[in-house]
């Protein structure tokens, strides 16, 4: 039996948006990862904001900029391995099946500069990764609940949010700092989904693609305040940005098969989705109980109740997405908190260690294979830097991060079950002073 081509591709259409949208960091919450790169900060959990300095504050905490002594440029390489692990919808609970994930390598990186205008101004501008995922099914076989399904389809979410920042920070007194900068905030995403659905009570398969998904925002600010005690015994510092509203554009295709009739072609088009990175809001604390042992805890708030739809418009061949596409998120805000330590008392030497918990962003109840996980996160780092001479400091620091949690999806009313992920994560960190 075939199912007559517009038909079958009108009705896949509108079943099939709900799950082919770009997911959060599949290994943390939210569109970003509980530490994203910085062979130095991430050896204390990413609790920066009250220490950051030299040109990797422009991420971190801009004020940290001003005072900076000599200019000075750094390289950080943070290959990140992450795996998730899911339930594959199919058009009835017991059709359901778990999957898992192939682990993918992103390369996150940062490369930032700073260079003092005077004693107490300062510029600096960088270029890194912010955000993004890498959850990929690849040929993920449906012949276990339907054995004539020849199409083994690829399930992906691959997306990028990079950012570069132009800052300055200026020192006020002795004891305070501020700082700002601008963002200019890149999207880049392409994704794809599978599922078993029932059309006119037969089942079929199909396979729906976004491909080359991208949008450029220039409206982004981070701003930030450090304060420093009269005996450098204790500070804070607090950084907050703005949100970001993007709307990635690319084209759509897909595929799908029945018991009779083969592999086919569904007709292409275009689409644009309708998101924001929310905005942030970061404060932390340092306190040295000795001159060689520095304790840090930092509090992070990210507004992804934002985020309450993935607003979808475009076509399908024929297929309208303006109506049908609009995917119902939910969001919830997410907490990072972060506790770190840094020893320095063997000579060049810096030991680190680090601990982060996350908060989910996806609610229990919007489980999606490739959505975060419903579940809250634990991130574990440990951390080491070495002074050469006065110009080069190199630093590096290994991360282990996990999230695990049960949940179902309202929409399709089938997933339900277990979610989880994992990352282990190198990062790699060089500056050098001129």
């Amino acid at each position: 039996m075939k199912i007559p081509h517009t038909r079958a591709s009108r009705m896949l259409v509108l079943l099939a948006v709900a799950l082919a949208l770009p997911a959060a960091e599949a290994w943390s919450a939210g569109y970003e990862k509980a530490t994203t790169w910085s062979g130095r900060y991430v050896g204390i959990g990413g609790a920066a904001a009250s220490i950051a300095s030299g040109s990797e504050a422009i991420y971190f905490n801009p004020a940290g900029l001003a005072g900076t002594e000599r200019a000075e440029a750094s390289l950080n390489l943070s290959p990140t391995f992450a795996q998730l692990e899911g339930k594959m919808p199919s058009y009835s609970p017991n059709a359901q099946f778990s999957v898992e994930g192939n682990r993918k390598m992103a390369p996150v990186a940062g490369t930032t500069a700073a260079y003092p205008v005077s004693d107490r101004f300062s510029v600096g501008l960088g270029f890194y990764v912010v955000g993004g995922m890498k959850a990929f099914y690849e040929d993920v076989s449906f012949q276990a609940i339907a054995p004539w399904a020849t199409l083994t389809p690829t399930v992906k979410a691959d997306l990028e949010i990079t950012e570069f920042a132009l800052g300055t920070a200026y020192q006020l007194t002795p004891r305070w700092k501020i700082g700002a900068a601008w963002r200019v905030v890149d999207v880049n995403t392409d994704f794809s989904t599978a599922k078993m659905i029932l059309t006119n009570g037969v089942p079929v398969l199909r396979n729906i693609h976004f491909e080359g998904m991208s949008d450029t925002r220039y409206d982004g600010v981070r701003l930030g305040v450090q304060y420093q005690a009269p005996d450098d015994r204790w500070g804070f510092g607090a950084v907050w940005r703005n949100e970001v509203a993007f709307e990635a554009r690319g084209k759509t295709s897909g595929v799908f098969q029945a018991p009779v009739g083969g592999i086919q072609t569904l007709p292409g088009g275009t689409a644009s989705i309708k998101n924001v990175l929310p905005q942030q809001f970061s404060l932390g604390f340092y306190y040295r109980e000795t001159p060689e042992l520095t304790l840090l805890a930092e509090y992070s708030w990210t507004e992804y109740s934002a985020n309450r739809v993935l607003d979808v418009t475009g076509n399908l061949g024929p297929t309208s997405l303006d109506t049908s596409g609009d995917i119902t998120q939910n969001w919830c805000n997410v907490s990072n908190i972060r506790l770190g330590a840094e020893y320095t008392g063997f000579g060049p030497w810096a030991l680190r260690a680090g601990y982060v918990y996350t908060t989910r962003a996806t609610p229990s109840d919007q489980a999606r294979a490739t959505f975060s996980v419903p579940g809250h996160g634990h991130t574990f780092t440990l951390g080491v830097g070495r002074s050469l001479r006065e110009r080069v400091e190199i630093n590096a620091a290994l991360e282990y991060s996990f999230a695990s949690g049960r949940g179902s999806n309202a929409a399709d009313g089938i997933t339900e079950g277990s979610f989880r992920s994992d990352a282990v994560v190198l990062h790699t960190g060089a500056m050098y002073r001129f």
